[in-house]
């Protein structure tokens, strides 16, 4: 074949393919260190004396104590709290009855009046009554009328020490004092209208009269009821408050509940032991710790990852997700399988370095491998782009 004809078909074809965007691969071959998947940063969750601690360096398994903090102020504040909720709920309890006991009371009270209105409507009915009554029958009306003024002398003298009392401020006491002034003043006046009737005086009009002062006598319990009502109003402000004082107690009850257990931290998974920020000494036994301070790294050694330092020239080739064959030194074994998880700059040098600028490039294991260790150097095929 002519060599101008060989020059032109490489041309050609170097043009459908740059026309075509397709790049070839290369393998970027580099020295890697095999890392923890994750390092895990423990605070102390509270501020309290340590009483036992895992020694720097030591492996644990998921599950295994960390850190003792010494909880002994947490639970007297935890008791203290628990009596302070006991107290509260007791006295919700009282506030509730009593509320309960008053709603009883006005439905009572309100079964009461019905009762005096049927017995009036009644009366009004037999008003007129039979002809004839002897004088014996008057003299029992009599008798009754003014036994019925006594009872009403002394329940108005029984009333008379709550004249003073507002209606905002009326006690149970003055209420039912008042409820029977009331009552007293309706006997009085079922007792003279019997007594009329039987005297045979002006019977239509005395009746009119007397009905209407019965009348008065209900409006006059129905005031006092709605006084009643007001006491009520105010037991269900006590009960509101008192509920939300119980809320208040328990929410506190949970948060100390939950900071004494976490006074003991566990092992959320096999790992090492190392002082916080991975340089500094893990606390001692015995030193106070304040809330949210650092007390140990934890690295996990049950998923790991290997991390490789790539120049910025090779890293240009490298993305996500391309496909990375392990190797652990010159064995001949099936090689280990991964990909690119995640690439950032190196903290090593200064960023901006036009001569040398290096970036880390994570790589994550398809599955574990009984021969990765942490620490250890390997080799790694990063299939790249061209």
């Amino acid at each position: 074949m002519p060599r101008s004809l060989t020059l032109s078909l490489t041309f050609c074809l170097a043009c459908v393919l740059s026309s075509l965007d397709i790049q070839a691969e290369v393998t970027l071959t580099h020295d890697g260190i095999v890392v923890s998947s994750k390092v895990e940063a423990i605070a102390s969750p509270v501020s309290a004396t340590v009483m036992r601690i895992a020694v720097a360096g030591s492996r644990v398994k998921q599950g295994d104590l960390l850190l003792v903090l010494d909880d002994s102020s947490l639970n007297s504040s935890l008791e203290k709290q628990e009596q302070a909720a006991t107290t509260a709920a007791a006295s919700l309890a009282r506030a509730k009855q009593e509320l309960n006991s008053l709603i009883q009371e006005q439905a009572l009270d309100v079964q009461i009046a019905d009762r005096e209105i049927e017995l009036a409507e009644l009366d009004k009915q037999t008003s007129l009554g039979p002809e004839g009554k002897h004088q014996q029958s008057i003299n029992d009306a009599k008798a009754k009328l003014e036994r019925a003024k006594l009872a009403l002398k002394l329940a108005e003298l029984r009333y008379e020490p709550y004249h003073e009392e507002s209606e905002e401020k009326s006690t149970e006491a003055a209420v039912a004092a008042k409820l029977a002034v009331a009552i007293a003043q309706d006997d009085v006046t079922r007792a003279s209208r019997q007594l009329t009737r039987l005297k045979g005086h002006d019977t239509q009009h005395l009746e009119a009269t007397l009905e209407l002062s019965i009348l008065k006598g209900k409006l006059n319990r129905l005031r006092i009821i709605r006084e009643h009502v007001a006491t009520k109003l105010s037991v269900e402000k006590i009960v509101e408050t008192r509920t939300r004082a119980l809320a208040s107690i328990t929410k506190r009850l949970q948060q100390l509940e939950e900071s004494v257990a976490q006074c003991q931290i566990f092992a959320p998974y096999d790992g090492v032991v190392q002082g916080p920020n991975n340089n500094g000494e893990i606390p001692q036994i015995g030193s106070f710790l304040r809330k949210d301070s650092p007390v140990i790294t934890f690295i996990r050694t049950d998923s790991m990852e290997l991390e490789l330092r790539i120049s910025e020239t090779d890293v240009a080739r490298v993305d996500v997700g391309q496909n990375v064959k392990i190797r652990l030194g010159e064995s001949p074994e099936e090689p280990i399988r991964g990909q690119v998880a995640r690439i950032y700059r190196s903290s090593a040098g200064d960023i901006g370095d036009s001569v040398s600028e290096e970036y880390n490039v994570r790589i994550s294991l398809q599955k574990d491998h009984p021969a990765l260790r942490l620490g250890l150097k390997v080799k790694a095929d990063i299939e790249a782009a061209q």
